[in-house]
């Protein structure tokens, strides 16, 4: 009789392991799927939640940052830059980018180089000082998105063009840039740990006293899991 209860004991307890997993593996959406929803996706599941991702520049790629030209003749270059933090907010049928921090390093303001130097520059969706709501997005397409600044101004990031020590820099000027960019994800259905961002001068970004400002990335983004992903219609 002991037997028998272990029996059926122990077939009850898969029963439950089995109810289990299908119950996990319904709830589990594949993707791509025929909708108009987009999805980030990983292993060809679509993936709800919030999920830390990093960027940096793309090695050998252009350096130009900012272009005010032809207003102010000016352009900003930097030698480096890193996604500080981001996350992919994703819902049913829902995907956004939030919290996004760009930090440049090694900037210099390419029209005089020599008299010119650049502040720490942080774009954070606010004044540039590391506490800005910033940048978000919401993604209508696998092919493209638009990076929007903080709040109702759409505020980017604030910093300075100033003399360098003992010279002279005839374009010191504060930069306070806000407005959005649209930027591309070429190959982003394509499951992969690393996929391009290009930002190449397209949207509106504006400078508030001189006009329209050109924005130019190039970077990689991966998932901070380092797991390989896509971004999917559902």
């Amino acid at each position: 009789m002991r037997t028998t209860y272990r029996t059926m004991l122990v077939a009850l307890l898969a029963m439950l392991v089995l109810s289990a997993v299908t119950s996990a593996s319904a709830s589990a959406s594949e993707c791509p799927r025929a909708g108009e929803s987009i999805a980030l996706c990983s292993g060809h599941l679509e993936m709800k939640g919030s999920f830390a991702f990093s960027g940096e520049q793309q090695p050998e790629t252009s350096m130009d940052v900012f272009n005010a030209q032809p207003y102010t003749n000016s352009v900003i270059e930097c030698g480096q830059v890193k996604f500080s933090k981001g996350d992919f907010v994703a819902a049913a049928g829902k995907l956004e980018i939030a919290n996004l921090y760009l930090e440049y390093k090694n900037c210099i303001d390419a029209s005089d180089p020599v008299d010119c130097e650049v502040t720490p520059l942080t774009v954070d969706g606010g004044e540039g000082t590391g506490t800005g709501p910033g940048l978000s997005a919401t993604l209508t397409s696998t092919a493209q998105l638009t990076l929007l600044g903080g709040g109702t101004a759409s505020k980017w990031t604030k910093f300075n063009a100033r003399s360098k020590p003992g010279h002279t820099c005839a374009g010191t000027y504060e930069w306070r840039v806000s407005g959005s960019a649209t930027c591309k994800l070429p190959e982003s259905t394509s499951e992969a740990v690393t996929h391009l961002l290009k930002c190449e001068e397209s949207g509106d970004v504006l400078h508030d006293t001189s006009g329209h400002v050109g924005f130019y990335l190039v970077a990689e983004v991966k998932l901070s899991s380092g797991k390989a992903w896509s971004i999917q219609k559902v």
